[in-house]
């Protein structure tokens, strides 16, 4: 399978534009306890090789780019897995985090977009 990104043949790099959506829900604030959630399924996060979009009910819209993002962590909650967005976005919440109950397939989409999550 082709990566976006890949070079092929040595001679042309391949951008395949694939989104894709899962909805769950978001806490998102200063940090983990001074900060607003949201529960399933009020918040959606929309995943391309070359940005996240976490939109929520009450925060609207918050897009990263690629550069922006510093790293990603599945992070494990009460009854549902996280991710979390560690980014570098002046303008956004420094806590930031995605819940989901379907951990294996929100990883699944980000490895295929080109995005490296770290456990923990």
């Amino acid at each position: 399978m082709v990566q976006a990104g890949e070079v092929v043949d040595g001679s042309a790099t391949v951008f395949l534009i694939k989104i894709m959506t899962f909805t769950g829900g978001s806490r998102i604030g200063e940090s983990r306890w001074k900060s607003c959630n949201e529960t399933f399924p009020f918040s959606a996060l929309e995943i391309t090789a070359s940005s996240l979009t976490l939109k929520t009910r009450l925060n609207d819209v918050l897009h990263f780019e690629r550069a922006e993002i510093t790293s990603l962590n599945i992070i494990s909650g009460l009854f549902s897995y996280g991710l979390r967005l560690n980014h570098s976005k002046n303008d956004a919440a420094p806590y930031v985090v995605f819940w989901i109950f379907r951990p294996k397939q929100l990883k699944d989409a980000l490895e295929l977009n080109g995005w490296q999550i770290n456990q923990g």
